[in-house]
């Protein structure tokens, strides 16, 4: 059980026994263990108190069945402590899962401008996943190749060669079981090696990449430079490029700085806050029209990744500034909602990893 798992009941003023607690963990546990990448959207949405979530809320409760003290009546409050504890399990080791839950935990939290209750000890925990998670994927393994078990080798020959044999047969069969584990140990051997090489080349690649696209100071397609864009407009810009050039899953500990250089070498003197309606509107109907098409799934996850949903519903209705009031409706957030530049374009570039997790294929 989490070490916080009654304190967070404590929070909602509910104070459950500990035989309760051990029942209500069964079930935590029991929804955690199936949580498919799918279903990660209606989960953060129970936690976040948000609309929808009716899957995650029947799993809840079909996996509370057992207790008997678990009453399904007005357990709102209930189902988000139980939602929090199947994103804490989640998080709690490295799966593309995981990847997929903290993101979407930070993305709902849109830098702060969504007010929706929540247990924040659960946020933090995610947090902490995706700050821990962005440099253990890109740390060089200090053995990284599997070496052959050479001592065992010698060991099974010795063994084999020590006994008499009175047919081709009996010879063949102890040669056969010393050459299988030779191919087998020089297989893990050679494919430890093309594995390791193969993860160097995408970590130099990943940081030569984005240290290149900062260096030349155009967009990663060529057809503009930083200083030709507004500073709205770049959050989008900057964000997308960025994301292209992410490898390793979650992106790099060091991309809000990556984005903050991005945008003052757009502007020398970033203003302190955009509004999401200027970044929207700033950018090109061409290019966001060529966009669009990469990014189908957003219309389902307004909640999720409104800052593309914004971009999304600007396109349906033709490029003008008629996208505010169904984005405000489906999002909860206000479209002349201001934000520090490079937060924005780190959510935008946090909502593009997040489409990117959810379409994965299931670890």
């Amino acid at each position: 059980m989490h070490t916080k798992f009654a304190d967070w009941y404590n929070e909602i003023s509910l104070r459950p026994t500990a035989e309760t607690l051990a029942e209500r963990w069964k079930a935590v546990e029991a929804v955690a263990a199936g949580v498919k990448l799918k279903k990660i959207p209606d989960a953060l949405r129970v936690f976040f108190n948000l609309p929808g979530g009716a899957i995650a809320v029947e799993e809840i409760r079909a996996a509370a069945k057992e207790d008997k003290t678990y009453l399904a009546e007005n357990d709102q409050k209930e189902l988000t402590v139980l939602a929090g504890g199947v994103i804490a399990v989640v998080v709690s080791k490295s799966s593309t899962q995981a990847d997929a839950m903290a993101l979407g935990v930070s993305c709902i939290e849109a830098q702060g401008m969504r007010k929706a209750t929540r247990l924040q000890g659960v946020v933090d925990e995610c947090m902490a996943y995706l700050s821990e998670e962005s440099v253990r994927v890109r740390a060089v393994d200090n053995n990284p190749v599997k070496d052959m078990n050479v001592a065992a080798l010698t060991k099974r020959i010795t063994e084999r060669g020590g006994v008499a044999v009175g047919d081709i047969n009996s010879i063949w069969s102890g040669m056969d079981v010393v050459l299988k584990d030779l191919l087998g140990q020089h297989t893990a051997h050679t494919s430890s090696i093309s594995i390791a090489l193969n993860q160097a080349v995408q970590r130099l690649s990943e940081q030569t990449d984005i240290l290149w696209w900062l260096f030349g100071e155009h967009t990663l397609d060529g057809t503009k430079a930083f200083s030709d864009l507004t500073v709205p407009e770049a959050c989008h810009w900057g964000a997308r490029d960025l994301a292209a050039l992410t490898q390793f899953m979650p992106g790099p500990f060091a991309a809000p700085a990556f984005l903050n250089r991005m945008l003052r070498l757009v502007k020398d003197k970033v203003p302190t806050h955009v509004r999401i309606s200027d970044s929207v509107n700033d950018c090109k109907k061409e290019w966001k029209e060529g966009w669009v098409s990469e990014l189908a799934s957003v219309q389902q996850l307004p909640d999720l990744c409104p800052m593309l949903f914004g971009i999304a519903k600007s396109v349906e209705v033709g490029g003008g500034a008629g996208w505010t009031a169904a984005f405000e409706h489906a999002t909860g957030l206000a479209a002349n909602g201001k934000l520090d530049p490079t937060l924005l374009a780190l959510q935008i570039y946090s909502e593009l990893l997040l489409v990117r997790a959810l379409g994965s294929k299931e670890a």
